[in-house]
């Protein structure tokens, strides 16, 4: 995170007291296997990084952000520092070298998000985003210990496997299903959010989470039972679910047929929410009539190309962005 600077850009947000805000309901969330000596470390951890946060944005040039802006990215960066601190803890990293993979985590989510917060990426979008990021800091933070012998294999494998976000999703989820018995969806729907589950079931952690997103909060805390359902293939009848997915891939719609403006438009969305020197970085060695193309998205004017070649340039720019 940048450097203080001294430089007061945005009145209102008070980053102390937001910082102490976040660490009081750290205090209230961490999980009861946690010893009360670490919790104090967790808490100490989330209320550091909240506030050194909150003092780079206040003083970074680069980003412009009102306050919800700026207490959303606090926020990001606290809620991260909470759920890998407690994996560390799990995970059996000595407390010594806890603060230097930290410190790369709550860099890395600060880096990532502040161009798309201030450009209005949708949220569930940086979410995604930041997720992917900061599990590949931590895990290369973890690596770079392992290689150099500071840790042995064994801690590299259970502090990378560690996920106390996960966990209190799960439980979170279960919670909600003790009180709700979602009587108003019917069997036939449950049924289909169950198949669904046999397509989707092994997919990467953010994949999945991107696709529970996508369904209103009823059907999405039923998915992400299902999900993590450990003996779900026994309660389930895999027969049944193919008769359910062959049903809904009759109503599924037809392939959207692929025009220059729509690819155009997710091109100079791309382009728009990412730094521009990833971006030069990834065009590189591109033709020059890519390199100008992509570049035209920073002031739309437009470079005639066949829609399916566009098409394919912002499959391939979203992906390297994501790396």
């Amino acid at each position: 995170m940048p450097a203080n600077q001294n430089v007061d850009r945005i009145k209102d947000f008070n980053h102390v007291a937001f910082a102490q805000e976040l660490a009081s309901q750290a205090k209230e969330l961490i999980p009861p296997d946690i010893s009360e000596s670490d919790k104090a470390v967790v808490v100490n951890f989330v209320h550091q990084y909240t506030l050194m946060a909150g003092e780079a944005i206040k003083c970074d040039p680069s980003v412009n952000f009102d306050r919800n802006k700026a207490e959303f990215l606090s926020q990001i960066v606290a809620e991260w520092t909470f759920h890998k601190s407690i994996d560390l803890i799990r995970g059996g990293i000595i407390p010594e070298l806890r603060k230097g993979i930290l410190d790369q985590v709550a860099r890395t989510a600060y880096e990532i998000l502040k161009i798309p917060i201030q450009h209005d990426m949708p949220q569930e979008k940086m979410i995604e985003l930041v997720e992917f990021h900061v599990k590949n800091s931590y895990k290369k933070a973890l690596e770079d210990l392992s290689n150099r012998n500071v840790i042995q294999k064994d801690d590299f494998n259970n502090a990378v496997n560690q996920s106390n976000m996960d966990m209190m999703a799960q439980q979170q989820t279960e919670e909600a299903l003790k009180h709700e018995t979602y009587n108003d969806i019917s069997d036939v729907k449950k049924g289909k959010l169950a198949s669904l589950v046999f397509l989707v079931r092994n997919y990467p952690d953010d994949k999945i989470k991107s696709i529970i997103n996508k369904f209103d909060k009823k059907e999405a805390t039923i998915l992400a039972q299902y999900m993590h359902m450990k003996d779900f293939e026994t309660k389930f009848n895999p027969s049944l679910a193919a008769t359910f997915l062959s049903d809904m891939k009759k109503h599924l719609p037809k392939p959207k047929k692929v025009s220059y403006e729509r690819c155009y438009m997710q091109l100079c969305k791309i382009v728009k929410n990412s730094e521009k020197s990833k971006i030069d970085s990834i065009i590189s060695n591109e033709r020059p009539n890519v390199k100008k193309l992509v570049m035209s998205a920073y002031n739309d004017t437009r470079i005639e190309m066949p829609a399916m070649v566009m098409d394919t340039i912002c499959k391939h720019l979203r992906e390297k962005v994501l790396q």
